[in-house]
């Protein structure tokens, strides 16, 4: 109660109508400022109106994928809140049976790990990403695993036989390469001498520009018009 909440964002990202939702969940929503086509909007919590548990906020979703049922929690916030993104969807329709010990890197919810396990892959999974309230959806979505909090890929243990990912490749509206570009180039020291590397991006994006220096063999194992699923080994 009566905690004060500051959002800043770009007009053209949907900043507009935070006031308005504000208003509804506050009080004293105003915008402070707006400057460089970007503003600043105010408010308080109201008295009485406390969310501080997490599973108010949660939506649970539900997927049939290549005969896997997937049932996973997401939060607002999260990559693709309250739906399994067609991204991943078509990455999990291409992954090819996998093995030992398996990063899902980026891992959001957890649908990629849970995908997995459901299919009954023999793999030990390690669940990795940047948000805290990624790893805490993915604890509950793929709790036989390990979740690693970090900025990039887990460092020590064992190498990984497979990393499978649907990297970030926007920063805001704004498409941006650092993640993929640092995936490509950090993922060959993780892996086992005979490990792949596995990601989903879009259709417009080369990713062999990034993947094929640093790897032996590049291959993009399936396509539709909008994304495309790279395969990449030692």
């Amino acid at each position: 109660p009566e905690a004060p909440i500051v959002v800043a964002g770009a007009n053209d990202e949907g900043i507009r109508p935070v006031e308005k939702r504000l208003t509804e969940l506050t009080t004293e929503a105003e915008t402070l400022t707006t400057r460089r086509h970007c503003r600043v909007i105010h408010g308080r919590g109201r008295q009485g109106e406390v969310r501080g548990d997490l599973a108010h906020w949660g939506q649970r979703v539900t997927a049939t994928v290549a005969e896997v049922e997937l049932d996973f929690t997401t939060y607002p916030g999260l990559f693709a809140h309250g739906r399994l993104d067609a991204g991943t969807e078509f990455l999990l329709q291409a992954l090819p049976p996998l093995e030992g010990r398996v990063l899902d890197f980026a891992c959001g919810a957890g649908p990629i790990g849970q995908f997995l396990q459901r299919r009954g892959d023999a793999v030990t999974l390690t669940l990795s990403d940047v948000d805290p309230l990624a790893i805490h959806a993915a604890e509950a979505t793929v709790p036989e695993s390990v979740r690693v909090l970090t900025d990039g890929l887990p460092t020590g243990g064992a190498p990984f036989r497979a990393i499978v990912s649907n990297p970030p490749l926007h920063l805001g509206k704004d498409e941006q390469r650092s993640v993929l570009r640092a995936l490509a180039e950090d993922a060959p020291a993780r892996l086992h001498r005979k490990g792949v590397l596995i990601v989903v991006v879009p259709g417009t994006v080369a990713a062999s520009r990034w993947l094929s220096p640093a790897f032996g063999t590049v291959t993009r194992i399936a396509h539709n018009a909008h994304y495309g699923v790279w395969v990449a080994a030692r």
